[in-house]
């Protein structure tokens, strides 16, 4: 039996991937399903988000998650006949303050050189 402790949208996922691949799954929420972090989220996959944080790793691991999610989203509107939306239409971000002009100045830096590494 697999054990999940938390009914956010990972949880829920591997769950129902397990259950997919026929393995026993108990999943545990101690609120309702699906809200949490996962409702605050708003549904957004954005490797590109405004961040401090710049880590190619974690950056691969982000973006390897949103270039999943359209067969994902394929595979589970099927098996629940609901409608899942995506789009990909972009994002705005606006820098109100030098602060914020700085730090999506690197931002930009780090996604430019994400998307073309340098050699070697």
């Amino acid at each position: 039996m697999i054990v999940i402790i938390g009914g956010g949208i990972f949880g829920l996922a591997i769950g129902w991937t397990l259950a997919r691949a026929n393995c026993p799954v108990t999943l545990f929420e101690q609120g309702q399903v699906g809200h949490g972090a996962t409702w605050a989220a708003a549904g957004m996959l954005m490797p590109w988000k405004l961040s401090g944080a710049f880590n190619q790793d974690l950056f691969d691991l982000q973006r390897a998650g949103y270039e999943l999610w359209p067969d994902f989203a394929a595979a589970l509107s099927a098996a629940s006949a609901v409608e899942l939306h995506f789009e990909t239409d972009g994002r705005y971000f606006v820098a109100l303050d030098d602060k914020v002009a700085r730090r999506l100045y690197k931002q930009y830096r780090f996604h430019q050189e994400a998307k073309n590494p340098p050699p070697g």
